[in-house]
Parts: structure tokens; sequence; C-alpha cells
């Protein structure tokens, strides 16, 4: 959980929320430094109006072919953030609430942020993208145990970087830089420079947090 303050502004009660994206400099007191980070609609190469047709499934592949650290960790994180999702009401989950980190040469799952859990005014409420690979959405652990299986699913082997690769949602050709995603990248492993920072800032120890929330409670849920 981030460092959370309450203080009074304005007349008014604000919650301060220390955001993982800018860590503390450590030896510059006061001063805050960046790290870069793309939404997953990026990492898609998808458009605002495309994204209403994503799904989970989606995500699930591009972490398994690209340049993503910890994959079958952030398989597993990406899968228990739906369930808890569902559970707690939150379907503000679309592609712009899920994100990376990004050094230009890995990818590295960002802490959950902006759930928004909210009570249910109608019979059965949808996700913001779909559950399932035919884009069913309904907010129902049934769907989740449904696609449970595919997000255990092993990753595939990489390829390595190639440059104006095809993207996964579109199968067209998109360029790529040095400081944006490329599709497919050489393997990213729990050592590689996805943790490392900018010359002069240490490193954010929340950066590669992986799972607040319990898996016994997760698979209790759904066996229900």
């Amino acid at each position: 959980m981030p460092a959370v303050r309450v203080v009074a502004a304005g007349g008014r009660t604000v919650m301060l929320v220390d955001r993982f994206d800018r860590p503390a400099h450590p030896t510059r007191a006061g001063v805050r430094t960046r790290r870069q980070v793309v939404s997953m609609l990026t990492v898609l190469g998808m458009n605002k109006m495309g994204s209403h047709h994503a799904t989970y499934a989606q995500i699930a592949d591009t972490i398994r072919t690209g340049p993503w650290t910890d994959v079958q960790a952030t398989l597993t994180e990406v899968f228990t953030r739906l369930v808890l999702s569902i559970l707690v009401g939150n379907n503000d989950d679309h592609l712009r609430n899920h994100a990376a980190f990004w050094d230009r040469s890995c990818l590295t799952l960002t802490p959950a942020y902006d759930l928004a859990p909210q009570p249910r005014s109608v019979t059965t409420s949808t996700q913001a993208i779909g559950i399932t690979r035919d884009g069913q959405r309904a907010s129902q652990l049934r769907l989740c145990r449904a696609v449970a299986p595919d997000s255990r699913r092993p990753p595939q082997r990489r390829s390595s970087t190639v440059s104006g690769a095809p993207s996964p949602t579109t199968g067209t050709t998109r360029a790529t830089s040095p400081s944006s995603p490329p599709t497919s990248a050489r393997p990213c492993t729990a050592g590689s420079s996805a943790t490392s920072t900018p010359s002069g800032t240490a490193p954010d120890p929340r950066a590669r947090t992986m799972g607040t929330v319990p898996m016994s409670c997760l698979v209790s849920a759904l066996s229900t």
C-alpha cells in the first residue's frame, strides 16, 4: 500500500497518496524522480475506440509474448486483480487503468491503481473490458472460473527484438523506437534491467510488488 496522508487545504479535507511513478530521490531531500509508465492501451497498440473491444485475454497474450519481467507472476496478478474488481464492485478496469513500468528494455506491471468500488444498482454489472476471449464482460465469478485455466497457461518463447514488429491486436506493422515498448523482445528475467532506474536514482521497492490479496481468499471465492 502507498503512503497516505490526510491534510486540510482550501477549507476541505484532502487525501494525499504517494505516487508509485514518482519515487523520492535517494540523496536529494524533497526531490522526486520519474519512472516511465505506459498504459495497457499503449502496450496493446490500441486507440480509445478500439479499446472498448479489448479483453483480459489480449492482456494475457501480450504478457506471454512481450518483454515482460516475471511473466507467470504477472499473469497471476492480472487475473487476481480481475477477481478482486468483481468482488469489490470495481468496473472501471479499462485499459488505461492497467499499466507497466518501461525502462526501454522490459515491462514490469505497476501496482494496482484507480480502483473504484461501488454498490451495484442493477442485477448484473459489467466490466470495462471483456473477461473471456469472445468478449463476455458480466461481473460474475463464473466467467473468472471459465478463464482461469487460460490465465495459468505458460508463456510462449519470445523472439529477438524486431523493429516494426506486427501489432498483436491488429496484425499491422507498427514502428518501434527505443522509447516505446516493442511488440516482442528478448526475455526479461527477474534480475534484468526492468527494475533498474536512471543513473543517480535508487530502485523503487514497490516496482515489483505483486499481489496484496491472499490467493486463499480468491480461491475460496471462486469455489463457491
